[in-house]
């Protein structure tokens, strides 16, 4: 059985540093997570005498990928992956990685390059009042670099915890405080009190209580009968770290994946980092969803599935190849469609099964395939909600549908046996406008003849009766709103030369302008009413309705609206984007 070891808290600190004791987190640990305001309630909770929480520690010689608490923490350097395995005695610290951190940064290092102080001449009861401008701490803690900035009273907790060992007075010490301050730290006589009391309280539940912080440790070195294969030891940590700041999925598996490949942590932030740059900031859930759908091994999230021989290893060597197949979809989107952000994406399973078939080709047959049917598919499923409650089972089948090919038809298919919409609801088509970009040169894809998505994404988007013309424009008691100016129907695109010319002209200014040839293209071309007096802004309602007509019954677009037997059909559908994944 484990024992339950208890001491102080600057006893099982000081171990930490000390190279013999070899206090050190499995590579199934994630990196360090907590923010400074955590760190703070950390020690305040402390200082009130609130229980830490018992730690789990894991003494072995066992070959295990780890890497060692950092004293001195920054973002920059935190190592995600680990030193080679040894067979020398070590500490493993399968729980309490956040709160060992944390006190290891306070009580001995810097956090970012600041050091933790504590506010010493501070009146811990207080109104709540005034605790409420500290974010409800009872005992307060900041974060300082400069030393000129550090305000009166503000003590080193480092250099607090050194006095303890040269004297044994607080009364000595806090002397010796009021008579070293000087400039903006100088400590009036009259805080002599508080900040006895205040040092009292920090010396009793840091220093002096020798069970303020309590560990189970599984000591398989001293008991043999204690020793733990690696599956026991990721169910421990697994089942060890159900509270705190939670693990999500992401943590759970890459806690699996770090057994054998060290550098995961490190990999996936990185592609990370790069896509976020790009516009595309995709969760590490969703990155380990790609690689799962990429290897085969299905969308949905089972621990089990990398704790089966050669899933390790499998998504290891793929990795790479996973991770040019993100870059190259992401590069489609922005070329081929007008997509340009996770925002205008909306439906971030929808790409999975193309990140999957990208793999799946290779870069050559990736490079020559046909990209406008691919371009049709993300719009119309962003458009139509095609995966509002979709579950895991549909990426799967979606995925082998584009082993070898992308066909568009299977696709629709696969998406109507499983009860998806791949129909428009009328009234959300018209209601798209002018700030739904993506939106808008899809349809005019699907309204314009023989128009290609990636053509139509570079050009202008191009009020038909220009705003300027319509702006303050009453119809009867009522002014017109901008949404009814920007709305889809009084939309087109023109080319960026065109657009300039164009200027602030009124659609009869600018129409006129042209040869009578060049006119009858545009406006049938565009699916613009010919009468001229409907190009009158005093007729927009008009004008509105007569290119609705147009637009549904010549072109494209028309066909993508769903009847109404469709929609009543979607509305069984759960109404929620990207849904939840199968357990």
């Amino acid at each position: 059985m484990p024992k339950f070891v208890s001491e102080s808290i600057t006893s099982l600190v000081n171990k930490l540093t000390q190279i013999d004791e070899r206090f050190v987190l499995p590579s199934v640990q994630r990196p360090y997570v907590w923010k400074e305001k955590q760190i703070y309630k950390l020690f305040d909770s402390i200082m009130r005498s609130y229980p830490l929480g018992s730690l789990l520690v894991w003494k072995t010689k066992k070959k295990i990928v780890s890497r060692e608490l950092k004293k001195d923490w920054s973002k920059k350097g935190q190592q995600a992956n680990g030193s080679m395995p040894d067979s020398k005695p070590k500490n493993m610290i399968l729980d309490g990685q956040q709160r060992l951190q944390s006190l290891l940064i306070g009580l001995r290092g810097t956090h970012e390059g600041r050091a933790l102080y504590f506010n010493a001449i501070i009146n811990p009861e207080r109104s709540p009042e005034e605790r409420e401008k500290d974010d409800g701490l009872m005992f307060v803690f900041k974060f300082y670099k400069d030393a000129k900035k550090i305000p009166t009273g503000f003590i080193q907790v480092s250099d607090l915890c050194e006095k303890f060992i040269k004297h044994k007075s607080c009364n000595d010490i806090a002397e010796m405080y009021i008579n070293n301050s000087s400039g903006n730290t100088k400590i009036d006589d009259k805080y002599k009190k508080q900040l006895i009391t205040n040092i009292e309280t920090f010396r009793h539940t840091f220093v002096t209580n020798h069970s303020a912080i309590a560990y189970n440790f599984i000591d398989e070195l001293s008991d043999p009968d204690e020793s733990k294969t690696d599956d026991e030891i990721v169910e421990i940590f697994i089942r060890a770290n159900g509270g705190g700041t939670k693990l999500n999925k992401s943590d759970l598996l890459f806690s699996l994946l770090s057994t054998g490949w060290t550098s995961a942590y490190d990999e996936i932030t990185e592609i990370q980092e790069v896509l976020s740059s790009a516009g595309f900031d995709f969760s590490k859930d969703y990155i380990l969803k790609a690689l799962l759908l990429c290897t085969n091994q299905g969308a949905a999230y089972k621990v089990e599935k990398f704790k089966q021989q050669g899933s390790l290893e499998k998504v290891q060597e793929s990795w790479e190849a996973v991770r040019d197949s993100i870059h190259d979809v992401i590069t489609f989107l922005k070329e081929c469609t007008p997509i340009n952000t996770k925002k205008q994406l909306v439906s971030q399973n929808s790409l999975l099964p193309i990140i999957s078939m990208r793999k799946k080709l290779g870069k050559r047959q990736w490079n020559i395939l046909e990209k406008n049917p691919l371009a049709e598919y993300m719009l119309i499923t962003t458009l139509a909600g095609s995966f509002n409650g979709a579950k895991d089972t549909l990426l799967d089948k979606l995925s082998d549908s584009m082993k070898t090919k992308f066909s568009l038809q299977d696709v629709m298919n696969i998406l109507r046996d499983d009860n998806r919409s791949v129909k428009f609801d009328e009234k959300k088509i018209w209601k798209i406008s002018y700030a739904n970009p993506e939106k808008v040169y899809f349809c005019m894809s699907q309204v314009i003849p023989n128009a290609r998505l990636s053509e139509v994404s570079r050009k202008n988007i191009d009020h038909i009766i220009s705003r300027d013309s319509l702006s303050g424009l009453r119809f009867g008691e009522k002014k017109i709103k901008t949404e009814e100016i920007n709305q889809l129907a009084n939309l087109t695109i023109i080319d960026a030369s065109q657009n300039k010319s164009k200027g602030a002209k009124t659609l009869i200014e600018w129409i006129k302008e042209m040869s009578p040839a060049a006119r009858l293209e545009y406006l049938e071309k565009n699916r613009i009413p010919k009468d001229e007096q409907l190009w009158d802004p005093q007729n927009f309602k008009e004008f509105i309705e007569a290119r609705k007509e147009l637009i549904l019954k010549n072109s494209d677009l028309g066909n993508y609206i769903a009847s109404r037997e469709d929609i009543a059909s979607d509305e069984d559908q759960i109404d929620d984007e990207d849904g939840d994944s199968e357990e």
